[in-house]
């Protein structure tokens, strides 16, 4: 590699070769040290101290996990309209201009705490990259949010999450027990059926305390007992 070149690591980017500006001594630079870049150029013209800031470590922009709707249990008919009223007019517009009509600027998820709305915001928020403003709200008391603001123009759908019901109870119960080590003759409809009124989250909860019960009894898999 040419002696005014380096390669530095941009978090979360990837890894670069830069030019050294005429002012850094190409000695200075060395494993692990700490680099300020030009924004235009890139090129690395200033050696950073060592410590870290702790208000800029916490601006840092971690890896993004890979995650799917398919994570997401009991939730079919929500996540049918988030794709309509969100991903619809990002990848097809031309579908609405052939109509005539605007396309949605925005939705509102709304029902009790626990039953997946910042789960499916999260979701949409990850696979979702648009130049386009589109507005999501969420919130558990619809009942005292101003008219003003949910008018037609303001906010074009809203969709309601409901508590989960015996199906979808089930299917949570399947996605969160998947990766578990569960004993043979586990009935998750069985435990399905004696939570009525649950919502997503206390049926995640189940399954972690389940592993977490196993652990104290120092046991290798859970068993229908703990859950």
């Amino acid at each position: 590699m040419d002696k005014k070149k380096v390669l530095v690591k941009v978090h979360p980017e990837g890894k670069f070769v830069v030019d050294l500006d005429k002012n850094i001594d190409i000695n200075q630079v060395t494993a692990n040290a700490r680099v300020a870049l030009r924004n235009d150029s890139y090129t690395l013209h200033k050696i950073l101290p060592n410590k870290v800031d702790p208000l800029v470590s916490l601006m840092m922009v971690e890896k993004v996990p890979d995650s799917t709707y398919e994570m997401v249990g009991g939730l079919d008919k929500q996540i049918k309209e988030i794709k309509e009223v969100i991903e619809l007019p990002v990848k097809h517009p031309e579908l609405f201009d052939a109509l005539g009509i605007a396309q949605p600027k925005g939705v509102l998820l709304y029902g009790p705490p626990g039953t997946g709305i910042i789960v499916c915001i999260k979701k949409k928020s990850l696979h979702l990259f648009t130049e386009q403003l589109f507005v999501i709200m969420a919130t558990n008391r619809i009942d005292i949010l101003d008219p003003a603001l949910l008018r037609p123009g303001r906010i074009d759908r809203k969709i309601e999450f409901p508590a989960p019901n015996e199906e979808a109870r089930l299917d949570i119960l399947k996605i969160h027990s998947r990766k578990m080590n569960l004993t043979r003759g586990i009935n998750l409809r069985k435990i399905a059926e004696m939570m009525p009124g649950a919502s997503g989250a206390e049926v995640k909860g189940v399954c972690t305390k389940a592993g977490m019960y196993a652990l104290r009894q120092k046991e290798s898999s859970c068993y229908s007992g703990g859950l």
